[in-house]
Protein backbone atom coordinates (compact mmCIF):
# COMPACT_ATOMS: atom_id res chain seq x y z
CA UNK A 1 0.00 0.00 0.00
CA UNK A 2 3.17 2.61 0.95
CA UNK A 3 4.91 1.25 -2.07
CA UNK A 4 1.72 1.91 -4.51
CA UNK A 5 1.36 5.84 -2.81
CA UNK A 6 4.74 5.99 -3.44
CA UNK A 7 4.55 4.99 -6.79
CA UNK A 8 1.44 6.96 -7.26
CA UNK A 9 3.31 10.45 -6.00
CA UNK A 10 6.58 9.61 -8.39
CA UNK A 11 4.17 8.83 -11.29
CA UNK A 12 2.53 12.53 -10.54
CA UNK A 13 5.87 14.23 -10.52
CA UNK A 14 7.00 12.59 -13.99
CA UNK A 15 4.20 13.83 -15.74
CA UNK A 16 5.00 17.36 -13.74
CA UNK A 17 8.15 17.48 -15.17
CA UNK A 18 7.09 16.05 -18.93
CA UNK A 19 3.99 19.27 -19.13
CA UNK A 20 7.55 21.58 -18.44
CA UNK A 21 9.32 19.82 -21.08
CA UNK A 22 6.76 19.73 -23.19
CA UNK A 23 6.04 23.90 -22.25
CA UNK A 24 7.15 26.22 -25.93
CA UNK A 25 9.54 27.56 -23.42
CA UNK A 26 11.64 25.18 -23.83
CA UNK A 27 11.16 23.97 -27.14
CA UNK A 28 14.97 24.80 -29.10
CA UNK A 29 16.35 25.38 -25.93
CA UNK A 30 18.91 23.05 -26.65
CA UNK A 31 19.59 22.47 -23.22
CA UNK A 32 18.24 20.79 -20.13
CA UNK A 33 18.33 23.01 -16.81
CA UNK A 34 19.20 20.96 -13.78
CA UNK A 35 20.24 18.16 -16.14
CA UNK A 36 22.42 16.47 -13.18
CA UNK A 37 19.27 16.41 -10.84
CA UNK A 38 16.98 15.22 -13.75
CA UNK A 39 19.27 12.67 -14.34
CA UNK A 40 19.42 11.89 -10.92
CA UNK A 41 15.80 11.50 -10.22
CA UNK A 42 14.83 9.94 -13.59
CA UNK A 43 17.70 6.73 -12.81
CA UNK A 44 15.68 6.70 -9.42
CA UNK A 45 12.37 6.54 -11.39
CA UNK A 46 13.56 3.28 -12.79
CA UNK A 47 14.22 1.21 -9.93
CA UNK A 48 13.05 -2.11 -10.45
CA UNK A 49 10.52 -2.21 -7.79
CA UNK A 50 8.40 0.44 -9.04
CA UNK A 51 5.47 -0.32 -10.96
CA UNK A 52 6.08 -0.47 -14.78
CA UNK A 53 3.37 2.43 -14.87
CA UNK A 54 6.36 4.47 -13.70
CA UNK A 55 9.11 3.11 -15.76
CA UNK A 56 6.98 3.99 -19.06
CA UNK A 57 6.80 7.43 -17.72
CA UNK A 58 9.77 7.55 -16.90
CA UNK A 59 11.32 6.46 -20.11
CA UNK A 60 8.87 9.03 -21.41
CA UNK A 61 10.55 11.78 -19.98
CA UNK A 62 14.21 10.63 -21.25
CA UNK A 63 12.57 10.81 -25.11
CA UNK A 64 11.21 14.03 -24.47
CA UNK A 65 14.91 15.07 -22.87
CA UNK A 66 16.15 13.94 -25.62
CA UNK A 67 14.47 14.73 -28.25
CA UNK A 68 14.77 18.79 -26.89
CA UNK A 69 18.43 18.41 -27.05
CA UNK A 70 18.81 17.06 -30.42
CA UNK A 71 21.77 14.36 -31.52
CA UNK A 72 24.42 17.36 -31.15
CA UNK A 73 23.78 18.41 -27.80
CA UNK A 74 23.05 15.25 -26.88
CA UNK A 75 26.24 13.75 -27.93
CA UNK A 76 28.00 15.66 -25.35
CA UNK A 77 25.52 14.07 -22.44
CA UNK A 78 25.57 10.52 -23.41
CA UNK A 79 27.14 9.51 -20.26
CA UNK A 80 24.81 11.48 -17.74
CA UNK A 81 21.59 10.05 -19.37
CA UNK A 82 23.11 6.33 -19.94
CA UNK A 83 24.30 5.94 -16.04
CA UNK A 84 20.69 5.59 -15.74
CA UNK A 85 19.03 3.96 -18.45
CA UNK A 86 21.89 1.24 -19.16
CA UNK A 87 21.59 -0.53 -15.75
CA UNK A 88 18.22 -0.68 -16.31
CA UNK A 89 17.73 -2.45 -19.39
CA UNK A 90 18.32 -6.41 -17.79
CA UNK A 91 15.76 -5.71 -15.32
CA UNK A 92 12.80 -4.10 -17.27
CA UNK A 93 10.12 -5.96 -18.31
CA UNK A 94 9.39 -7.34 -21.64
CA UNK A 95 7.01 -4.99 -22.19
CA UNK A 96 9.31 -2.53 -21.46
CA UNK A 97 12.64 -3.22 -22.96
CA UNK A 98 11.34 -2.93 -26.85
CA UNK A 99 10.67 0.86 -25.58
CA UNK A 100 14.13 1.04 -24.48
CA UNK A 101 15.72 0.26 -27.67
CA UNK A 102 13.77 2.33 -29.56
CA UNK A 103 14.79 5.20 -27.58
CA UNK A 104 18.37 3.59 -28.41
CA UNK A 105 17.73 3.67 -31.97
CA UNK A 106 16.11 6.86 -32.35
CA UNK A 107 18.38 9.36 -30.10
CA UNK A 108 21.79 6.99 -29.46
CA UNK A 109 22.46 5.94 -32.87
CA UNK A 110 22.16 9.62 -34.13
CA UNK A 111 24.46 11.09 -31.88
CA UNK A 112 27.46 9.63 -34.29
CA UNK A 113 30.66 7.30 -34.33
CA UNK A 114 32.76 9.39 -31.55
CA UNK A 115 29.76 9.68 -29.57
CA UNK A 116 28.97 5.97 -29.80
CA UNK A 117 32.44 4.72 -29.77
CA UNK A 118 32.81 6.75 -25.69
CA UNK A 119 29.56 4.51 -24.69
CA UNK A 120 29.65 1.55 -26.85
CA UNK A 121 30.99 -0.83 -24.22
CA UNK A 122 27.99 0.33 -21.74
CA UNK A 123 25.57 0.35 -24.54
CA UNK A 124 26.56 -3.54 -25.31
CA UNK A 125 27.04 -4.93 -21.98
CA UNK A 126 23.09 -3.12 -21.60
CA UNK A 127 21.51 -4.87 -24.03
CA UNK A 128 23.56 -7.98 -24.89
CA UNK A 129 20.90 -9.30 -22.66
CA UNK A 130 18.18 -9.33 -24.82
CA UNK A 131 19.85 -12.04 -26.53
CA UNK A 132 18.86 -14.82 -23.87
CA UNK A 133 15.73 -16.17 -25.68
CA UNK A 134 17.73 -16.76 -28.91
CA UNK A 135 14.53 -16.23 -31.36
CA UNK A 136 12.12 -14.06 -29.22
CA UNK A 137 10.90 -10.72 -30.33
CA UNK A 138 13.36 -8.83 -28.23
CA UNK A 139 16.36 -11.12 -28.93
CA UNK A 140 15.57 -9.96 -32.89
CA UNK A 141 15.13 -5.97 -32.12
CA UNK A 142 18.71 -6.60 -29.86
CA UNK A 143 20.13 -8.05 -33.30
CA UNK A 144 19.48 -5.24 -35.06
CA UNK A 145 20.03 -2.91 -32.64
CA UNK A 146 23.58 -4.48 -32.63
CA UNK A 147 24.17 -4.45 -36.50
CA UNK A 148 22.74 -0.59 -36.82
CA UNK A 149 25.99 0.17 -34.35
CA UNK A 150 28.40 -1.57 -36.17
CA UNK A 151 26.90 0.51 -39.19
CA UNK A 152 26.96 3.72 -37.45
CA UNK A 153 30.63 2.98 -36.39
CA UNK A 154 31.61 1.92 -39.62
CA UNK A 155 34.83 1.29 -40.32
CA UNK A 156 35.06 0.79 -36.09
CA UNK A 157 32.67 -2.11 -36.11
CA UNK A 158 35.21 -4.17 -34.35
CA UNK A 159 34.43 -2.11 -31.05
CA UNK A 160 31.26 -3.68 -30.96
CA UNK A 161 32.45 -7.30 -31.13
CA UNK A 162 35.23 -5.85 -28.67
CA UNK A 163 32.45 -5.25 -25.95
CA UNK A 164 30.33 -8.11 -27.07
CA UNK A 165 33.98 -10.44 -25.70
CA UNK A 166 34.20 -7.81 -22.47
CA UNK A 167 30.78 -8.39 -21.45
CA UNK A 168 31.26 -12.04 -22.31
CA UNK A 169 34.58 -12.46 -20.27
CA UNK A 170 33.19 -10.13 -17.31
CA UNK A 171 29.77 -10.20 -16.54
CA UNK A 172 28.96 -14.04 -16.10
CA UNK A 173 24.71 -12.79 -16.03
CA UNK A 174 24.94 -12.21 -20.15
CA UNK A 175 27.50 -14.94 -21.51
CA UNK A 176 25.06 -16.84 -22.63
CA UNK A 177 23.19 -14.33 -24.24
CA UNK A 178 26.88 -13.26 -25.60
CA UNK A 179 27.34 -16.42 -27.22
CA UNK A 180 23.51 -16.17 -28.52
CA UNK A 181 24.63 -13.67 -30.39
CA UNK A 182 27.94 -14.74 -31.69
CA UNK A 183 26.87 -17.81 -32.89
CA UNK A 184 23.78 -15.39 -34.77
CA UNK A 185 26.86 -13.52 -36.45
CA UNK A 186 29.81 -15.38 -36.72
CA UNK A 187 29.05 -18.31 -39.02
CA UNK A 188 32.20 -20.34 -38.29
CA UNK A 189 31.51 -19.88 -34.28
CA UNK A 190 28.20 -21.47 -34.88
CA UNK A 191 29.84 -24.54 -35.93
CA UNK A 192 31.96 -25.32 -32.91
CA UNK A 193 29.10 -25.27 -30.72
Amino acid sequence: STQSTWGAEVMKCLTKVHKVLENKKYAGLGCIPEKLTLCKRLSQCLNPLLPQGVHQRALDVFSMVFQQLGPGPLALELPLYSSGLFPFFQHASTQVKPRILEMYQKYYLTTGPLALSLCVDGLVSSILCGMEEENSPIAMSTSLLLDSLCTTLHPNQYLVYRAVWNSIYHDKQVRCAGFNFLKLKLPMYSALI
